[in-house]
Order: structure tokens, then sequence, then C-alpha cells
């Protein structure tokens, strides 16, 4: 599933990376790697959570018995799915990279490798997260729905960060997504900020822009 989704997103922004000269190019690119990172980062938690549930019973049967004990469960659980998500993110990172056209220098594909690797290991987590905490993974799936939603939305770029207000802008610093778009695009294409003033405030700011008849 990881290498069709890449190669339909490598497909459709095929080139991307070098075409960054107008403002439409700077919020395609934007785009394509909001949409990269949240789709797989969406499908990772949304699948993991099947998984926990079923083991779950397991776990309970076991703790019973005075076999398995919470903290080295969880560190398992937790390993077990970094090793999973590094391999998936190696195959990822090399299509999407070269697909999209990014300048090719070791250290922007490490940056570029390590930044998608946080971001699918943190909304893995998050799925394990919300099935521990609720009853089973159907309640889980609605309650992620919700959060999810909530915590992309602050990411930088439904709403840009410039027309966030100062009391909702720790929400886009405390957003996972947005660090990860912020540290994408300053380390492929330079200070992602000035890039949002630059693309995104004079566009939003003519929107909003009242003239008299």
């Amino acid at each position: 599933m990881t290498i069709c989704v890449v190669v339909l997103f490598g497909v459709i922004f095929c080139g991307k990376g070098n075409q960054i000269h107008k403002q439409q190019d700077l919020i395609n690119l934007l785009g394509a790697t909001y949409s990269a990172i949240l789709f797989i980062g969406a499908t990772n938690a949304s699948v993991v959570q099947s998984v926990v549930a079923g083991e779950r019973t397991v776990f309970y049967h076991e703790r019973a018995t005075r076999m398995y004990l919470e903290l080295p469960y969880a560190f398992v659980q937790v390993a077990i799915e970094a090793i999973y998500v590094a391999i998936q993110t190696f195959v990822y990172s090399c299509l999407l990279f070269f697909m999209i056209g990014y300048n090719f220098k070791v250290e922007k594909f490490l940056y570029f490798y390590y930044f998608i690797f946080l971001c699918f290991t943190y909304f893995s987590m998050f799925g394990m997260m919300v099935v521990a905490l609720t009853p089973g993974h159907q309640i889980a799936a609605i309650v992620m729905s919700f959060l999810l939603s909530f915590r992309t939305l602050f990411s930088g770029f439904l709403i840009p960060m410039p027309l966030i207000s100062i009391r909702w802008r720790l929400y886009y610093w405390g957003s996972p997504v947005a660090c990860t778009i912020y540290g994408i695009f300053t380390s492929q294409i330079g200070d992602v900020n000035l890039i949002i003033q630059n693309v995104f405030y004079s566009l939003n700011l003519n929107c909003f822009t009242i003239t008299d008849n």
C-alpha cells in the first residue's frame, strides 16, 4: 500500500521540488508535503488500532497470570512498531524525494527521512495511545477522527500561520504536523515562516480586503 500511495503522490506532484519561483508553485509544494505526510500518517494511526485492540485480550490474560508487566509490554510495542516504521519510511522517502524532485544532497535526504520517520512514528503512537485510552477500537476510531482533524487544523496549511490569532498560535507550535512541515521545508528550501509570509499572507489578506465602490 505504501508503494502505491507514494507512486500516486509522486506522479501527481512530479518535479514540483524544483519549481519554487511562483506563488502557486510554492502552494503546490506545500500542499504536496502536507498531503504526503498526512495520508500515510493517518493510515498508520488507523491500521495500528485494530492490531493493538486485538493484542489487548492477550495482554489482560497474561497480566493476570503475572507473565506481562505494563512498562516492558509498552516498550516492546513501541520498539516493534518503530522497526516497521523505519522500513516503511525508507521506501517512502526514497521514492517520494526523487519523484517530487528535491535538490539531492545527502544531508537534505537524511533530514527528509528523519522528519518523515518522526511523522509516521508519532502518528502510529497516537493511534496506539487512543486505543489504550478507550474501551475498543471502534470508539478509538471515532475519537481519533476528531483529534486528528483538530491537530491538523493548526498545522499551517489549512490556516496559514500568519492568519492564526495570537491566542491560538500556541496550537500551531504544539502541532506535530506543523513541526514536520516546518522541518521539511526548512531543510529542503529555506525558512518556511518567511515563505508563508511572502505567499499566504499577501494572498489571504487580499481576499479579506474591502474596496470602496
